[in-house]
Formats: structure tokens, sequence, C-alpha cells
């Protein structure tokens, strides 16, 4: 088994790189001395200190000269992006800095860049004040802790106890032990307890973390004092899509993401998609489903109108007593017009004559809701039984009209009178 102190030096590239994942440090040099300062100040007090030595020997074998550039693409080290180089340049003891270290798209860039950043590690002095001002802060607060633990220890009999009587203690005749009463309560409190322990397992193993990693979904559940690797994020990735193809798949390495909000819940969307709730994408489906079905009534060369609409226009057409049905129909062509108008539906002239009802449709239509009407009351009547019917018209032939008004009467009873 190796142990920590036998592996090579060069074992921590892949450590070194990580300290170059923000966007702020990318195409910078840093000198190895404050790489080893913020290796330091991560690992935290109690661990071995790294230098700007033992930087230098991790990257030794690989640097070819005096003040060339080694790049190392982090595929071989396990990170992403694949294409980009850790970097290291070599530049002696007589120029100041041993070795520089920094992460580049391309080796010529690296080449090309001279500036060196010192990082925003603590300094040394500053690490080891910070170190005695956590351990003072433990200690107190494990003496506080140490405090508020009370030590319970065993009350002993009071002489004045009103459990004397006759003169005899209360330790000659201890009180019997007698059904609890609430024995049943507190079985109940118990098996309810039990079932919320069950309930609190459940939540721990449940996933609480969710994420989007390359435009692929994942998630795992992550405790509170939990730690994540980019090795764990890869396991537990939902599989890709089945219809995915080499072109779409290099869409979703360089698709971003925009932040959305539902609620007081935050969410990644990629660019080009939004969130909607789901009561709000109900509505709008329900919408765009009677447009489709208004839009379906002037598709066809004859009018699609149902029973029921045209129903309606000859009832209110009766109002027009009089009038021609060549103003009937431009009157429901008009109308139907301005609707379409109004909702900003583009519809041409020609479809909107076709879906409307034409006249002899709408002289069909009075002739069809005359008999409707006559077979209504002649229901009605079977239905009352009467013994008596009257009758009232008057003559035709007035102002052009050629047909006779009839009014039927007879007595019946009320349903609701009856009983």
């Amino acid at each position: 088994m190796v142990r920590h102190e036998d592996r090579p030096p060069a074992a921590a590239r892949p450590l070194i790189a990580c300290l170059f994942q923000e966007k702020r440090h990318r195409n910078k040099w840093y000198s190895g001395t404050s790489c080893a300062k913020a290796l330091n100040t991560i690992a935290g007090p109690g661990n071995e200190p790294i230098d700007a030595e033992f930087m230098k020997r991790a990257f030794k074998n690989n640097l070819i000269g005096d003040g060339e550039v080694n790049a190392i693409p982090f595929s071989t080290l396990g990170l992403y992006p694949s294409d980009h180089q850790l970097c290291a340049r070599f530049q002696g003891r007589n120029r100041g800095i041993n070795i520089m270290i920094g992460r580049f798209p391309t080796k010529q860039l690296a080449e090309e860049s001279l500036d060196v950043h010192d990082w925003c590690a603590i300094p040394d002095c500053y690490r080891n004040e910070l170190v005695e001002l956590i351990a003072e802060r433990r200690s107190v607060a494990a003496e506080k802790q140490a405090s508020k633990t009370k030590i319970q220890r065993p009350k002993s009999a009071n002489p004045r106890s009103p459990m004397r009587k006759r003169g005899k203690s209360a330790h000659e005749h201890p009180p019997q032990p007698g059904p609890d009463p609430n024995s049943e309560k507190r079985k109940a409190d118990e098996g309810r307890k039990e079932a919320d322990d069950a309930v609190g397992e459940d939540d721990k193993s449940r996933p609480n973390l969710f994420y989007t990693l390359f435009g692929r979904a994942g998630k795992l559940c992550c405790g509170e004092d939990g730690a994540v690797s980019i090795q764990d994020l890869r396991d537990n990735l939902e599989p890709p899509n089945k219809n995915e193809t080499e072109t779409n798949r290099r869409h979703r390495f360089e698709r971003g993401h925009v932040l959305h909000g539902f609620g007081a819940s935050q969410y990644w969307v990629p660019a080009g998609a939004t969130g909607i709730a789901s009561n709000h994408l109900t509505r709008i489906t329900n919408q765009s489903k009677m447009i489709d079905r208004l839009k379906n009534l002037f598709k066809g060369m004859q009018c699609r109108f149902s029973d029921e609409a045209m129903r309606i226009l000859t009832i209110f057409n009766l109002h027009n007593m009089g009038g021609s049905d060549e103003a009937t129909e431009a009157i429901i062509f008009a109308t139907v017009k301005a609707v379409l108008y109004e909702i900003g539906l583009d519809v041409s002239n020609e479809k909107v004559a076709h879906g409307c009802p034409s006249r002899r449709t709408i002289a069909r239509w009075e002739a069809r809701l005359a008999v409707e009407v006559i077979f209504s009351v002649v229901a009605e009547i079977k239905k009352d039984d009467p013994k008596w019917l009257s009758m009232q018209l008057d003559h035709g032939n007035r102002n052009g009209i050629d047909h006779l008004v009839k009014i039927v009467s007879w007595a019946g009873y009320d349903e609701v009178t009856a009983e």
C-alpha cells in the first residue's frame, strides 16, 4: 500500500489545477509560493505545509529548460473542459520566482503572457494567528457545553414531608404503584415518534441536490456536513436523451443557462427556453384550443357552425322581421370579421365568407326552427292532456309577409302546484 508521503509530487497536479476553476484565475500566471499558500489555507491547520520547492518538484520532470512552458492537458488530469492546459514555467533562481503556474486555453497564450500575480491566500504569519484564534474559540465553546451539562443526583427524603402520618415515616409504608391512566397515551406517543423517526430516515436518503452538468440533469443526497466530488456528480447524472446525436450533443455542451425563479425556489433553464407554472400552462393550453377551434371554422368551403350556433342566429334573426336574407348574411359576416380583427386573428375575407352561413342556409334554418317549435308545443300539449284548445291568428299578406301568426292556448296543470 502506497502511503501519502510516498506519493510523487506530480500527484498534486490535479489539486493545483483545481485552484484555477474560477474564471477570474484563468489566463494568469501565479507564483509557486502564492499557490503553495493557497493550498495550505485550504488544507487548514494541522497539515504539513507546502512550499514553492514542492510546487517546483511537482513539475520538475516535465520542464525542459529555463523560460520554457510545459502544458499539461486537463483531460490527463480528469478535469473539464478537457481542451484547457495547466501550464508551468521555470524561471531559474536568479530571477526571484522559481516557478509560475497558470491555466490557459492554449500553450501559445501562456508563452505570450508575462504578468505574474499574487494569490489572495492568507500569509503564514496571519495563518498562525488564525489557527490560534480558532483553537481558542473551540475551547471556549467546549467549556460552555460542559457547564450546561448537569449532574443528576438522587433527591433525599424531606423530614417534613406531608407523607408522614400517624407518627410513621413514609419509608415504612411506601406507596404501591397503581395502574397508569396515561399508559395508552404514552404508547401512542412512542409509536408516533417511531413513525416520525422512520420518515426522518427516508428524508435523509431522499435526493436534495438537483444540478445540471454539461446540459445533463442529475440528483443526489448530500448531508449538511457532507462533501460532493466531481466524480459523484458524474456518477449521478441521468442518462442522455435517446435522440441525442453528435450535433445536439455539442450544442448541449455549449448552450448557456439562465436563472429563473418559481416562488422562493430558483432553477437554471437552458438559453432559449423558459419555465412556466402548471396552472398558467393549463390556461394557455385551453386558450390555444379555443383559438384552434375558431380557426377551424374558416378552413373549409362551407359553413361549419354547429346546430346550437345556427339555432341562436335564427332565433335572434326573428327580430329582423321583414328584413332580407341578403342583409342578414352581410350582418353576420361583418360581425364575425370585427371579432376576428379585435382578437388579432388574420383570416382573409374569402375564408370568412365561406365560413359564415349563406342565404340558403339562413332560409333553411328558419323553416327548421319553425318545425322544432311546433314539435316542442305539441309535446307540451300531449303532456298536459287538455280537453279544449283555442287559437288566435290574423290574416297574412300584410306588409309583404306571406305567413300567418298563430297563438295556441290551452289549460294545463303546473307540476309543482299539483303536488
